[in-house]
């Protein structure tokens, strides 16, 4: 839509696996116990923060006054995204009756 890119939101993505399990026991006829292990972003995949945009951190030639490229920090990469955990694991047991 108008002159926004195709891509605009590319660095607010982030990727998140998780996995379940489950096994019954059963100990009488209608009776079970239940074990179940769950793992919430399971990969460990680290979701990065957006990079740096800032241009003015460029290193600047003393005799000309001209910012040298290369030099600054523009477009790193230095800190992960708050607010997402690594991963985590849950065990759980229930008995059902």
């Amino acid at each position: 839509m108008g002159q926004c890119g195709t891509q605009r939101d590319h660095w607010a993505r982030h990727q998140h696996l998780g996995f379940s399990t489950l096994k019954d026991f059963p100990f009488a006829e209608r009776r079970f116990v239940e074990f179940r292990f769950e793992a919430f972003n399971f990969a460990n995949h680290p979701n990065f923060g957006d990079p740096n945009a800032s241009l003015t951190s460029n290193a600047v030639n003393s005799a000309t006054g001209v910012a040298i490229p290369g030099t600054g920090s523009f477009g790193t990469i230095s800190s992960l995204r708050s607010g997402i955990d690594m991963r985590e694991l849950q065990f759980s047991l229930k008995v059902v009756f």
